[in-house]
């Protein structure tokens, strides 16, 4: 268990039939979404022992869609749920098609998922992740979210009042900030980046390579970068031009750095 040591389990469920979609929507607490050691899913919640039973977790299967949802969500008393469980889902080892997770005030833990489409949308949260994922949709609003060791295809961000720290492998970037910070380090060349911020500081950081264009709209804030770009008006150019990239800075700060590190 990874819980607080005051919480013990008061639910258990291993899910047999063959699952391509989980989704999940769940209010404060930890939830840890890790690998099981074999083909079936199980879920755990611990809690309180003075958590009320009818408050525990709720699920259901639908043609392949693992639905789970938190007992709380019919009748909420934040006061008294708020750090009183913690939810553990073990998946089997395998590509699914989808990932939805909807959170307010939870700890989201991710070990090495591989889905195709991943959707979290967060408010006051703070997550951990890692894995595989040929769409990574994210929506938070003054959340914290870190991640390591990520292979993306196609990252879709709207952060308001959000800290957000992305590493690892991505091919195309959409991101759409509002206040607080956006910082996303990748060790493999962007294909395409679009950005658009409004007084936040984002940070861009890919490695050298064969070229970009980049187009800047600067309504107030600064822009920076590491690369020797070519300049014609909002338009500038890196090497072949070859990758398109697009910011339109709000205010704060824009920076495009030189990741020389080689490191994921």
């Amino acid at each position: 268990m990874f819980g607080q040591n005051r919480l013990v389990v008061r639910k258990k469920q291993c899910i047999q039939e063959t699952i391509s979609d989980v989704s999940l929507d769940w209010i404060t607490g930890d939830i840890h979404i890790l690998q099981s050691e074999n083909d079936e899913i199980e879920i755990i919640q611990t809690a309180d022992p003075r958590f009320p039973e009818s408050k525990l977790f709720r699920y259901q299967v639908n043609n392949g869609v693992l639905s789970i949802a938190d007992g709380r969500k019919q009748k909420v008393n934040i006061g008294f749920n708020f750090k009183q469980t913690a939810l553990e889902i073990y998946i089997p080892n395998k590509r699914f098609n989808s990932l939805t997770i909807v959170s307010v005030g939870s700890h989201l833990f991710t070990n090495n998922l591989d889905v195709t489409k991943c959707r979290y949308n967060t408010t006051s949260g703070k997550a951990n992740l890692s894995g595989k994922m040929i769409e990574l949709d994210i929506h938070a609003i003054a959340s914290h979210i870190v991640g390591d060791h990520l292979e993306i295809e196609k990252l879709d961000l709207h952060a308001t009042s959000s800290k957000i720290n992305l590493s690892g492998k991505f091919a195309v970037l959409d991101a759409h900030s509002i206040g607080r910070s956006l910082f996303v380090r990748s060790s493999t060349m962007l294909q395409q980046m679009k950005s658009i911020s409004t007084a936040a500081n984002v940070t861009i950081s890919i490695p050298d390579n064969e070229g970009f264009t980049f187009k800047c709209k600067k309504v107030s804030g600064s822009f920076k970068s590491d690369f020797s770009l070519n300049s014609d008006g909002d338009r500038s150019t890196y090497k072949n031009g070859i990758n398109q990239f697009s910011a339109e800075v709000r205010g704060g700060y824009f920076t495009l750095c030189k990741d020389s590190s080689g490191k994921v």
